[in-house]
């Protein structure tokens, strides 16, 4: 065991939990996951741009192709878009809370690096985010997901838009109770990691929910699909009567509301929900009665819903964000 590389993960439940792999499990994990770019958007001559993780040295570097560079998260928005700008890449990776400081530091330097793909993952992408990110790029956000658990599970296709599963690295079970969920159906996540050796997952609840296609999928990439990433089941908003919404629907709504830049959501009580949110540019006094409006679509009619506009959300935590949360563990009938 000395010679493994240990990760670390709080997992779904919040307590501290330690992987370990060996050197042999770690290069084919890589390998894995540079072949979902590679079938997804990554060419040899694209300039990588990786925000959050030492780039791995490569044989194929040496021949000027699959180049990459890094940046630490601990550097400030306005260093990585230093770095950036000296590497000029093609394609920029890194996770949403990280993207998002970028746009906010400076779009037109972000604009002007004339990107051909963001890659995103580690951490929940808002479908606010990603609108914003394409239109200041004008290229598209390609997601992914994964666990530290098993690596990647998982990666959007920009051909189908669904999300590919690993199915040669991880295999991905969707359980609706205790029955495979059915197409079309939203369920747990239930993963058995197939190359880990040192510290084996067979049938692991990671924590997750998401949906299944209503249809199988005509793309000519012959892995398994899942339709939507619904968020961590520990962050579902429970309320009584069994009732229990989604991190995204929760996030849809919010990000329909143009004016809202960056928001908070938090389940304390039962029969309450607290939203701190960001809405620069405008002065708007009715914006916070259009945010309590917009959650009421999705929540019981009885849900006391406070909304409240901040200066500034702090999200510069190199940790992951997490938009919608719950303290509540289960409702009461």
């Amino acid at each position: 065991m000395e010679n493994c590389r240990v990760h670390e993960t709080s997992g779904s439940t919040g307590e501290r939990l330690l992987i370990a792999r060996t050197p042999t499990e770690e290069l084919r994990l890589f390998g894995l996951r540079l072949r979902s770019q590679i079938l997804n958007v990554l060419r040899p001559w694209h300039r990588r741009f990786i925000i959050g993780a030492s780039p791995r040295k490569l044989a194929a570097h040496k021949l000027g192709v699959f180049r990459t560079s890094g940046v630490d998260l601990s550097l400030s928005p306005k260093e990585m878009l230093d770095k950036a700008e000296l590497h000029r890449p093609h394609i920029i990776k890194g996770p949403p809370g990280a993207l998002e400081l970028l746009l906010e530091e400076d779009p037109q330097r972000l604009t002007a690096l004339s990107l051909e793909f963001i890659l995103s993952g580690a951490e929940q992408l808002p479908g606010g985010l990603r609108d914003r990110l394409e239109e200041c790029c004008a290229c598209r956000v390609i997601d992914s997901y994964g666990a530290v658990e098993c690596n990647l599970i998982a990666w959007e296709c920009r051909h189908c838009g669904m999300y590919h599963t690993c199915d040669d690295s991880v295999i991905v079970e969707v359980l609706n109770g205790d029955r495979p969920a059915l197409p079309g159906q939203e369920g747990d996540v239930i993963v058995t990691a197939l190359h880990s050796y040192a510290m084996p997952f067979i049938r692991y609840r990671i924590g997750d929910r998401v949906r299944l296609p209503a249809s199988s999928s005509s793309c000519s990439i012959p892995f398994g699909v899942i339709h939507k990433i619904q968020g961590r089941s520990v962050d579902y908003l429970r309320f009584p009567g069994n009732i229990a919404v989604s991190p995204y629907q929760i996030m849809d709504q919010l990000d329909a509301i143009p004016e809202v830049s960056r928001y908070h959501v938090l389940q304390d009580e039962t029969h309450s929900v607290r939203v701190t949110f960001e809405a620069a540019g405008t002065h708007d006094p009715s914006i916070e009665h259009r945010v309590r409006d917009s959650l009421k679509q999705v929540l019981p009619a009885d849900v006391f819903i406070e909304s409240r506009r901040v200066d500034r959300i702090d999200s510069r935590s190199a940790t992951k964000r997490r938009f919608v949360q719950s303290r509540i563990t289960s409702a009461a009938a």
